[in-house]
């Protein structure tokens, strides 16, 4: 509780504000991020500031003949002091200030990364002091989407390095394939979060977890995969097959499964897993619900009553109003801080145009959520 008496008396914001809790909206005419922001994934830095990077593209990028409607393009930074508010782009040596965008043409052919990229996790590896990157990205060839056959759907994930989190190294190729015919990842894999499952001790031998999530066409749903790694080098990965995270039924606030989410250790307990995942759902009015794990792969809702996270409501005139999603939660001042992106009500293609927001939680009730300055 005393973290939210804190940032209401720093940061008060009036009440029934239709930005409150918003902290990055597309960035200004002619960046790399004017159209679409979304995908925040949030670090501390070595000095206490903290580091925001997410994905988006622009309104010229967006022209691409035939892309994949998604808010990935390129790969942005921003940041901040106390990571509350004040985020400030930081300007990268890419497309109009971007830090990392899709590769170039290879010999032979095209990068799987080729046509558009999207952040998927960060993480600070200590012994050779850089900073790691789990993205995904797709190239050039047509697939089916709901919107008709467009290009880039058959998303991958790759692997990139960086000593400051501006300049990025790519690893060469496919660090994640998408699966075989038939496969319940056949279509894409994408959106990587890679867990120490070696502090957690979660799956004896295995050093790191990797979670994505793919739609998969014969059911008709989204459904979150886990990869394993045995060293902690994160090169190396064995897919485990789909979680056992069931839909819900239909009408139901997850009756189209479960998509984007953050996976950390469990503070109360550290041989367990908490997920805050983004439950997709025919209303379109994604939200967020809260699972529990002692190995990974078995997953229990750990509120029944529904979700603990969910849009500010139709009338509202918020900028979340609609629907939530890509959720990043850290843990800092005995509260649970979620970063994701909403999107606010809308019956045009506006309502796709999402923003970046900031919820933290009631001390460490991972149940019971204010937006920043609520």
């Amino acid at each position: 509780m005393f973290c939210l008496l804190f940032i209401q008396t720093i940061h008060a914001f009036p009440v029934g504000r239709p930005d409150v809790g918003k902290i990055l909206g597309p960035g200004v005419g002619g960046a790399w991020d004017d159209y679409k922001v979304s995908g925040p994934v949030v670090r501390q830095s070595r000095d206490g500031s903290w580091n925001m990077w997410y994905y988006g593209r622009s309104k010229e990028f967006n022209k691409t003949a035939d892309l994949i409607n998604l808010p990935s393009g390129h790969i942005g930074l921003s940041h901040s002091k106390d990571g509350l508010t004040d985020f400030a782009r930081v300007k990268g040596p890419l497309l109009d200030g971007a830090v990392f965008g899709p590769s170039s043409n290879e010999a032979g052919g095209e990068a799987f990364d080729f046509l558009h990229v999207g952040i998927g996790d960060i993480v600070w590896e200590e012994a050779r002091q850089q900073w790691v990157m789990y993205y995904f990205g797709g190239d050039g060839e047509y697939g089916p989407t709901p919107y008709g056959q467009a290009r880039g759907i058959y998303m991958k994930i790759g692997k990139a390095e960086s000593p400051d989190g501006v300049q990025w190294s790519r690893a060469p190729g496919v660090l994640l394939d998408k699966g075989a015919a038939g496969d319940f990842d056949a279509l894409f894999v994408g959106w990587p979060q890679v867990v120490d499952f070696g502090k957690a001790d979660v799956i004896p031998g295995v050093k790191q977890g990797m979670f994505y999530h793919t739609f998969n066409a014969v059911t008709f749903g989204f459904e979150i995969g886990l990869a394993t790694s045995s060293d902690t080098t994160g090169n190396k990965w064995i897919k485990r097959g789909p979680i056992h995270l069931p839909r819900g039924a239909p009408g139901s606030y997850c009756d189209l499964g479960h998509a984007t989410r953050c996976v950390i250790p469990d503070p109360a307990n550290r041989k367990k897993l908490l997920m805050f995942a983004e439950c997709a759902n025919t209303q379109n009015s994604n939200c967020i619900a809260v699972y529990g794990s002692n190995d990974g792969l078995l997953w229990e809702n750990m509120h029944p009553a529904g979700p603990v996270f969910v849009g500010a409501g139709k009338g509202s005139g918020r900028w979340d109003a609609q629907a939530l999603g890509c959720p990043s939660v850290t843990v800092r001042d005995d509260c649970f801080y979620m970063y994701y992106v909403g999107f606010t009500e809308s019956s045009s293609e506006g309502a796709a145009l999402g923003c970046i927001g900031l919820a933290v939680s009631d001390g460490m009730d991972f149940t019971k959520w204010k937006r920043m300055g609520e």
